[in-house]
């Protein structure tokens, strides 16, 4: 059953046509961020993320619930249409880590990271963040531990027919401002 304990910006008690999920423990400040189709963008990609949390009405047509800043808990975005173009992207920055992060294993080994695609599922809202209730898991997958990386790329979800593909591959940069470019690699 769906809960609205926390303020975010997804409707509520309604299905989400498709969503991402991401929960973690152990590790402070872990980052959601999804690569979307943008029609309205330069180069035509938005970063949906803690600093740009999007739109669920209009393009980018993704939006993030909430931002997660504690020692784990969990971020939804929820994407109301996929927008036609390149496979979106769902990946984890660990912004805890800064950039004393890069090369190490800490999201592979240590952060517990589970990463979810769910379609025509609710909202929940908690102390310890959003998750998804109900609805039709598409895709689960955690990092291979012992990778090292402060970007973990889970998954990526075909924009023509909304069929996910496991990544579950690592990256890293020095600024937030690189996650979009780790995430879009080919």
């Amino acid at each position: 059953m769906a809960q609205n304990d926390a303020l975010g910006a997804l409707p509520f008690g309604v299905a989400l046509p498709f969503a991402i999920e991401m929960i973690w423990s152990n590790i402070a400040d872990v980052d959601l961020h999804v690569s979307v189709n943008d029609p309205n963008s330069s180069g035509g990609r938005t970063d949906i993320n803690y600093a740009n949390t999007g739109s669920f009405t209009s393009a980018p047509f993704a939006l993030l619930d909430e931002d997660q800043t504690g020692l784990g808990g969990s971020e939804v975005v929820g994407i109301s249409a996929l927008t036609a173009g390149a496979p979106y992207r769902a990946g984890v920055y660990n912004f805890g880590a800064g950039t004393a992060g890069v090369g190490t294993t800490g999201l592979a080994n240590d952060a517990n990271i589970r990463m979810r695609y769910i379609t025509n599922g609710q909202i929940s809202r908690g102390p310890g963040g959003s998750t998804i209730v109900n609805g039709t898991v598409r895709a689960t997958v955690s990092p291979t531990v012992g990778q090292p990386g402060n970007v973990w790329v889970g998954l990526e979800i075909d924009a023509a027919t909304g069929t996910p593909r496991i990544l579950n591959r690592f990256g890293n940069t020095d600024s937030t401002s690189g996650i979009a470019a780790i995430l879009d690699a080919p």
